[in-house]
């Protein structure tokens, strides 16, 4: 349909997940605190830059607004 209601939402933390090889991620989705689904799969995360080189500090936000299968 053209509905656009979500049907479950999730965070998942980057934190220790620029490894520089495929990460495992897996977590339940939720809406209005109900259980609605599990996301789980494998991501690989580059930056542009050489892994493990942190000369700077820096922090960036990545939000990904909707991911949706049905759409394509």
């Amino acid at each position: 349909g053209d509905d656009h209601e979500s049907y479950g939402e999730c965070v998942i933390s980057l934190k220790d997940m620029f490894s520089g090889d495929p990460c495992y991620f897996e977590t339940t989705m939720t809406h209005f605190g109900e259980e609605t689904g599990k996301l789980k799969g494998e991501w690989y995360i580059s930056t542009g830059s050489a892994i493990g080189s942190r000369n700077k500090s820096s922090r960036k936000t990545y939000e990904i607004v909707a991911l949706d299968t049905e759409y394509h």
